[in-house]
C-alpha cells in the first residue's frame, strides 16, 4: 500500500512539474502558433521607423532591436500583399504566403534609387 502511494505521488509531481514548464515556456515567449513575417532592413538602414503595411492596414513600423535591424509581424495562414514605405520613398508590394511549411516569412528591404522624369526618386523593395 505504502509503495502505492508513494507511486501515485511521484506521478503526481511530474505531472506539476510538466505543467509549470509549459506555463513558464509560454509566459517567456514559446510559439504559439501563428505565422510570421520577418523584414531585415540592415543593408538600407534609413529605413527605421518606416511604415509597413500588411493587406493594405498599416501593421507597424521597421525598428532596430540593439545592433539587429530585423522586425517581426505576426499574420494569419494565408497570402498577404507587404509593402514598406517612407516618405518620399513609396514602398514596391510584395505578396507573401505563409502556412503549411512556412511559418516565418524573410523579406530583405532594400532602397533602389532611380529617375522619373529626369528628377531623382527612389523606392523600397521586398526581396526574398
Amino acid at each position: 500500500m505504502a509503495d502505492a502511494l508513494r507511486a501515485l505521488r511521484w506521478r503526481a509531481a511530474w505531472l506539476v512539474a510538466a505543467v509549470l514548464v509549459f506555463v513558464v515556456w509560454r509566459v517567456a515567449g514559446g510559439r504559439g502558433g501563428g505565422h510570421v513575417i520577418q523584414i531585415q532592413f540592415g543593408m538600407a538602414p534609413e529605413l527605421e521607423g518606416a511604415t509597413v503595411l500588411i493587406d493594405q492596414e498599416a501593421a507597424g513600423t521597421l525598428a532596430k532591436r540593439g545592433a539587429r535591424t530585423l522586425t517581426g509581424f505576426r499574420v494569419d495562414e494565408g497570402e498577404h500583399l507587404v509593402q514598406v514605405g517612407r516618405e518620399g520613398c513609396p514602398g514596391e508590394p510584395a505578396r507573401v504566403t505563409t502556412g503549411f511549411g512556412a511559418g516565418t516569412v524573410m523579406l530583405l528591404a532594400e532602397v533602389e534609387d532611380r529617375y522619373v522624369g529626369g528628377q531623382p526618386a527612389c523606392r523600397v523593395v521586398l526581396r526574398r
